[in-house]
């Protein structure tokens, strides 16, 4: 009765490992991805770039360097995600984040003067 079930188990077996190896390769790739990283310089102009255009789904570093101490940049906000950062001048800051989907992400001075946003793009974009 066993032997003639064999060849079913067999194939479960092998329709499991197939499926399993197809999850592990998937969460490998999605892993592998590199993270997106972006230099913003702060200056008596503002952001320097002040638009950063980052992939949905991914995570996302802005390093933010202040090149002088000449201007409103001594923090840097992102107030919808709860993030305020001091800048100390000429020291990279580096904050982290993953935006969603046709979200866009408004980062401002600690006056408000200096505005700048991530605007999540799909990955075909």
């Amino acid at each position: 009765m066993f032997a003639s079930r064999l060849p079913t188990l067999a194939l479960g077996a092998a329709l499991a490992l197939t499926l399993l190896g197809n999850l592990a390769c998937e969460r490998t790739a999605a892993a592998s991805k590199p993270q997106q990283r972006v230099e913003i310089k702060v200056s008596k102009d503002g952001y320097t770039p002040a638009e950063v255009r980052a992939e949905a789904g991914r995570p996302l570093t802005l390093v933010f360097t202040r090149v002088d101490a000449n201007n409103c940049g001594e923090k840097v906000v992102f107030p919808e995600r709860d993030i305020k950062k001091t800048l100390p001048v000429g020291e990279a800051v580096e904050v982290s984040l993953t935006p969603k989907a046709n979200e866009r992400i408004v980062f401002t001075c600690g006056m408000g003067m200096y505005k700048g946003a991530v605007v999540a793009v799909s990955s075909g974009s």
